[in-house]
C-alpha cells in the first residue's frame, strides 16, 4: 500500500483546514486495484464512509472496468488488437459510450 497527503492552498500562505488523504493497493503487476480518493463529501462515500476507486483488469492487462464508493464509472472497455481502447462505455444512467474519440450519448 502507498500513501499520499496534500493540503490545498487558498491563497499563497495560506492553507486549507484539512489534509487529504489518499492511499493506493498495487497488485503483482505493479497496477493499481483500490485507492481512496481523499474525499470527504457524503455523496460520495460508501458503506465504509470511505471514496474509493477500484479497477480490475483483463487477462491482458488492459482496463476492465472501473468503479468504487460511487457506483460503477466504467462498465466495460473494448480493445482492439494492440490493446488500444476502441469502445467504452460508462456507468452513468445514460451509458454514455466513447468510441475511437467521439462521445454518444444512448438513444
Amino acid at each position: 500500500m502507498t500513501g499520499i497527503a496534500k493540503r490545498i492552498a487558498k491563497d499563497p500562505g495560506v492553507y486549507a483546514p484539512r489534509w487529504y488523504t489518499q492511499t493506493a493497493t498495487f497488485d503483482g503487476a505493479d497496477r493499481p486495484i483500490d485507492q481512496t480518493t481523499g474525499a470527504q463529501v457524503a455523496e460520495l462515500l460508501g458503506q465504509s464512509q470511505q471514496s474509493f476507486v477500484r479497477t480490475s483488469y483483463t487477462k491482458r492487462n488492459t482496463v476492465d472496468t472501473v468503479g468504487g464508493s460511487y457506483g460503477t464509472l466504467v462498465a466495460s472497455v473494448v480493445h482492439d488488437a494492440d490493446g488500444l481502447p476502441v469502445h467504452i462505455e460508462y456507468g452513468d444512467l445514460a451509458k454514455t459510450s466513447t468510441d475511437s474519440g467521439t462521445t454518444i450519448a444512448a438513444a
